[in-house]
């Protein structure tokens, strides 16, 4: 869908979803698309993401 609406491998996105389950392989094509991906885990460090862990 992204592709289709002009972005292209360049473009930064940034994931804020919580654990994506067998994320390794169901991540990989956008990953592929996207390499410029970005999760909050990449971004803040522990201390940022604890009052949210459960």
């Amino acid at each position: 869908m992204l592709r289709g609406m002009g972005f292209d491998n360049n473009t930064y996105i940034f994931l804020a979803s919580g654990k994506i389950y067998n994320a390794e392989k169901t991540m990989a094509p956008l990953l592929e698309m996207f390499p410029n991906l970005q999760t909050k885990e990449m971004l803040a460090s522990e201390e940022e993401l604890a009052p949210y862990k459960v």
